[in-house]
């Protein structure tokens, strides 16, 4: 079994014209948002069919949604980037990172599997206890555009939920599997309340790498307004039985967290300040 999340998840986004953030009234979110990524992003971006677009094209009877958002990274003139990690938590590379995070004093956004939550409930509370915030990645991983409208809410609301019983509150950001959409999975976060955060900038090596390579590429090409994409866990690798030791996609996640220290020098002599999602969107005047 691959990471799914590296089949899109590793990969950069390209920069999205002016304006990199969308915004709709409600569920309608889902089609104008679909629409655009299509186009704008190709088969690496947020995709919906047809039928989503149709069978999201309001909430359902009696039901209110507000305004929610598709964010791939912001406009903003403050020097920010945000730090976000995906696949946790994990019982050794969650506190890698946390305390590589703490060494600089940086906070980021960490998108976790409910699942591994209820695991390993202390890694979450942790992570909030020094500042960093945490947000919806599904139960267990799955790509959402191949679920059923019930399987896709169920992996949302168990997350949602697994997330409130750890540290008390709902995490009030969400971020799809490889990065893909469809519109029954959008209307259920429109109706969690929580804005869609996907990202602009990845590790953007293929295959394992090297921690220089990582590093150079996301120093490199790292702009302020970037939604930088890492990660803290294995994804559904850690759902695995089958493994005698390390899967494949946890010597990539060393790498990566290896990269960290250089990625984080590098972006703060390059004059740009790491941040939480919360904190870059702040930076750009967007309400969080």
């Amino acid at each position: 079994m691959g990471d799914s999340s590296d089949m899109a998840g590793g990969q950069d986004r390209p920069r999205i014209g002016r304006r990199r953030f969308l915004t709709a009234a409600g569920a309608a979110v889902a089609g104008s948002a679909g629409l655009l990524a299509r186009g704008a992003l190709g088969s690496s971006g947020a995709t919906l069919s047809q039928h989503a677009i149709d069978e999201a094209a309001g909430p359902p009877d009696g039901l209110r949604l507000g305004v929610h958002r598709v964010i791939w990274s912001v406009e903003t003139t403050e020097p920010a980037v945000a730090f976000t990690f995906d696949d946790g938590p994990d019982a050794e590379l969650t506190w890698r990172v946390l305390d590589i995070l703490d060494r600089y004093d940086v906070k980021a956004t960490f998108f976790v599997m409910g699942h591994s939550v209820t695991r390993l409930p202390g890694a979450v509370t942790e992570a909030v206890a020094r500042g960093h915030e945490i947000g919806n990645h599904t139960w267990t991983h799955v790509d959402l555009t191949r679920q059923s409208p019930e399987e896709a809410r169920w992996q949302l609301e168990l997350c949602q939920k697994a997330v409130q019983g750890a540290i008390g509150t709902p995490p009030k950001y969400f971020r799809p599997p490889r990065g893909l959409l469809d519109g029954t999975s959008t209307r259920y976060a429109a109706e969690a309340n929580s804005d869609i955060i996907l990202w602009s900038l990845g590790r953007g090596v293929s295959g394992v790498g090297t921690p220089r390579a990582v590093a150079a590429h996301v120093v490199d090409n790292v702009q302020s307004g970037d939604i930088l994409l890492l990660h803290d866990g294995v994804g559904r690798e850690s759902l695995r039985t089958d493994l005698d030791g390390p899967g494949p996609i946890r010597r990539r996640r060393e790498v990566e967290i290896e990269a960290l220290p250089a990625i984080i020098e590098g972006v703060l002599d390059r004059g740009l300040r790491p941040t939480t999602v919360s904190g870059l969107l702040a930076a750009a005047g967007v309400e969080a």
